[in-house]
């Protein structure tokens, strides 16, 4: 029989996988500080931080939230911080094209959330973040659809324009001309289209009458 102290549910190997991701960057930090690498390492402290924000949340609000949010923004952020430090990005291009696909996955998930915690506020705390809402279509589904592209893009975007303007502070070369910006945003979409199949499916799975904030589960 296994003791009672050695069972894990899929749960508590995902918070484990968080605290490994946050020695990472702790780790990456101090090699960043130590060899005068202060650009990278604010950004890297950034990563640490960011990382903490889905855990804090689950314990404040007393939710679980799906699996794999937690696990899936810091694996991008390790990625694309940590591909600067021990120079990643360079060693191989199939390694940009995979920094880029996590770019998009995260960045797909985050819009998800924010949709589902608008819900959130808005039905189960009585509280709505926006007064007003905007319909444009005759299905919730097609409205975050859309809506979620939207963010996505802009957060592209704006992504390339940080690296556009690291490359001008550090001399860097993560952007190497047009074309490469322009494939950064292909592999970027194909991230993202991967977490829109799995956010239709998941509002396909939302019972008639119900809302997004169905998707956020009470914890036990």
């Amino acid at each position: 029989m296994t003791p009672t102290w050695f069972r894990f549910n899929i749960r508590d190997i995902e918070f484990f996988c968080v605290v490994i991701f946050e020695i990472i960057f702790l780790g990456m930090y101090f090699q960043a500080f130590s060899s005068g690498n202060t650009y990278h390492s604010y950004i890297i402290l950034y990563s640490f931080i960011l990382t903490l924000v889905p855990p804090i949340l689950e314990w404040k609000m007393n939710l679980s939230l799906p699996l794999g949010l937690k696990l899936v923004v810091p694996l991008a952020l390790l990625f694309n911080a940590g591909g600067g430090i021990v120079q990643w990005y360079w060693a191989s291009s199939i390694f940009d094209v995979l920094a880029h696909v996590m770019i998009g996955i995260a960045a797909g998930l985050i819009a998800f959330r924010c949709y589902i915690f608008l819900d959130y506020f808005k039905y189960t705390l009585k509280k709505p973040i926006i007064k007003r809402e905007l319909h444009f279509f005759h299905t919730q589904k097609m409205d975050v659809i859309v809506g979620m592209t939207i963010m996505v893009f802009i957060m592209i975007i704006i992504w390339q324009f940080g690296e556009f303007f690291v490359d001008l502070i550090i001399h860097s070369d993560y952007i190497r001309g047009f074309t490469d910006s322009l494939l950064d945003i292909f592999w970027d979409m194909i991230g993202y289209c991967i977490i829109l199949y799995f956010s239709a499916r998941s509002m396909d799975s939302i019972p008639e009458g119900e809302h997004l904030e169905y998707l956020l589960r009470k914890r036990n």
